[in-house]
């Protein structure tokens, strides 16, 4: 069996029919690949549905789980998976008909250990447009961390093949009842992978959409998952920084990012939810003089936590919802 497709499943009775029928629409003959939904501790009408296709489809098969979050779903299916690579796939989202023979052939003559392509963005019922981050990236088959050098890459584990057997040597899996797990997933492979390219092909539709995990309202517990997953990539590029590898750079620049993306975040939640964060960032990262920022409203972020904490975070909550107002 050439391909395991895993979906992580919970709640999903809206999306799944059609995330799995764009998954039952490719050129590639039933016995090739299986379609893998791990039902993750669903209150809704998820197994009903699954089950209601795999009774038509074969290679469409149903686990269930009790609730470990989406990297635990992710994590049984790989462990169960079958095919030579893996691709991981949202529940709510969908893949392009057709367009798994392309990736499959590239990654198998190129014998890579990860291949990135390349998705639309989807908003609502809106029509699907392109993402336009990655064009520039290169097709050449690099080390990972060259990869991750010279190139622009996604946090979404969902716009990589991985080999199965590259991944299963380096025992990286998803932590578990949590979210915002995918950017420390995506990183730690790409650091060990010794041949990763891309290829401009749109495969894979991103649908937004308001209980989203990434578009969905913040709370107290995704701002605390994202403490946490930010802990994760900064234990590792300290790791790697102490046995003399310069790759530590590559993922400050995403620490960077996280950071200020979760400071931004926190606004929408509540003052307390912001100077929480505010006491993170500085003891944490700024302290530990891990923050090196070159835009200008993270410097100035930055420097108001520095000076005063409470006052910091009081400056940039009233910011931060000013000019969501204006928005």
């Amino acid at each position: 069996m050439i391909l395991s497709v895993v979906i992580p499943a919970h709640n999903g009775q809206d999306f799944l029919k059609k995330c799995i029928h764009s998954l039952l629409s490719q050129d590639l003959d039933s016995t090739q690949y299986e379609i893998i939904v791990v039902n993750d501790g669903s209150t809704d009408q998820t197994v009903a549905t699954v089950e209601s296709i795999s009774k038509e489809f074969s290679n469409v098969r149903l686990f269930t789980q009790e609730n470990r979050g989406e990297g635990g779903a992710r994590n049984t299916g790989l462990k169960i998976a079958q095919g030579e690579y893996i691709l991981f796939v949202d529940h709510d989202d969908y893949v392009i008909p057709g367009s798994l023979h392309q990736l499959l052939s590239i990654a198998k003559n190129k014998n890579l250990d990860i291949l990135m392509a390349d998705f639309y963005n989807q908003n609502k019922d809106e029509k699907p447009v392109k993402n336009h981050k990655y064009i520039h990236n290169s097709s050449e088959i690099m080390s990972g961390r060259e990869f991750m050098e010279k190139n622009s890459i996604s946090w979404n584990p969902w716009v990589y093949l991985f080999r199965k057997d590259f991944l299963k040597e380096n025992s990286i899996l998803f932590k578990e009842n949590m979210g915002f797990v995918d950017t420390e997933f995506c990183l730690k492979n790409l650091f060990f992978a010794k041949k990763v390219s891309y290829t401009p092909i749109f495969f894979y539709t991103w649908v937004w959409h308001s209980n989203s995990m990434s578009h969905g309202r913040w709370s107290e517990k995704k701002i605390a998952d994202a403490m946490n997953g930010l802990i994760g990539i900064s234990s590792f590029a300290q790791y790697i920084k102490e046995d003399g590898d310069s790759s530590h750079s590559i993922f400050q620049k995403h620490i960077n990012a996280k950071c200020y993306g979760l400071i931004k975040n926190s606004t929408a939640v509540s003052y307390i939810a912001t100077k929480e964060v505010c006491r993170f960032i500085r003891s944490d990262f700024i302290e530990a003089n891990k923050l090196n920022a070159t835009n200008v409203h993270f410097k100035v972020m930055i420097n108001l936590i520095r000076l005063n904490i409470s006052v910091g975070a009081l400056v940039i909550f009233i910011t931060g919802n000013v000019l969501r107002i204006l928005k």
